[in-house]
């Protein structure tokens, strides 16, 4: 009669289980973009419409990080989803707990780590500089991240193509996959070439770095 009594428990269990793993999965949810404007995007979740602005956040662990005209960056379950107008199909917010809180994964191209994050909650792409004293920007860079720097502090900086004339100045924030960081030293550096924002060591120092196989893992120091 006991033999009977744990098998029949056992069953119970394993069925709470089953039940619970189909619930879970059922939790699931479609995501499209319909409209996308400064810092509002405009969703189809499921069946259902609705109106997210920067810093909202939905079940499923949805949260709109930045949106302009073109494109919205989100945070689902602590992985980054860029999404666009033209992005026909819909995205599940069923992401694998990959622990990635507080840590963002660059991979590799061409020997370059590079990533898209926000910088005062407007949407950014950087490239990882070991080299650069500060997170570094062109002027347009600037511009259109509305970031007010004329009246920062000017100095000289020695760089690749020669001596710059720099404006130094703080971001508010910076965010990068799961890790954000606040008071963050900038450049705005009349001669930069580069399309992407440089991720100097202004942010790097205050992370944990480690890379192979093509991949670099940078982890907030808390």
């Amino acid at each position: 009669m006991h033999k009977h009594l744990q098998i029949a428990f056992v069953s119970i269990l394993l069925c709470s289980l089953f039940t619970t793993q189909a619930m879970a999965s059922n939790t699931a949810q479609k995501i499209k973009v319909l409209g996308l404007f400064k810092n509002v995007a405009v969703l189809k979740i499921n069946d259902h419409r609705t109106v997210m602005h920067v810093g909202d956040k939905r079940a499923g662990n949805v949260r709109l990080l930045a949106a302009n005209s073109e494109k919205a960056l989100f945070e689902i379950q602590g992985h980054r989803v860029e999404l666009s107008l033209s992005d026909n199909n819909s995205v599940s917010t069923d992401y694998p707990d990959t622990g990635g809180a507080h840590q963002a994964q660059l991979i590799s191209n061409g020997g370059l780590y590079a990533t898209t994050g926000t910088i005062n909650q407007q949407m950014a792409n950087f490239v990882v500089d070991t080299g650069a004293s500060y997170v570094t920007m062109s002027p347009q860079q600037a511009r259109m991240l509305h970031l007010e720097y004329h009246m920062a502090k000017k100095m000289m900086m020695n760089t690749a193509n020669g001596k710059a004339t720099a404006h130094l100045f703080t971001l508010k924030t910076i965010r990068v996959g799961g890790i954000e960081l606040h008071n963050v030293k900038a450049a705005v550096m009349s001669n930069l070439s580069s399309d992407k924002i440089l991720l100097g060591m202004s942010f790097l120092d205050k992370v944990d770095m480690s890379h192979g196989n093509g991949f670099m893992v940078l982890k907030q120091r808390i």
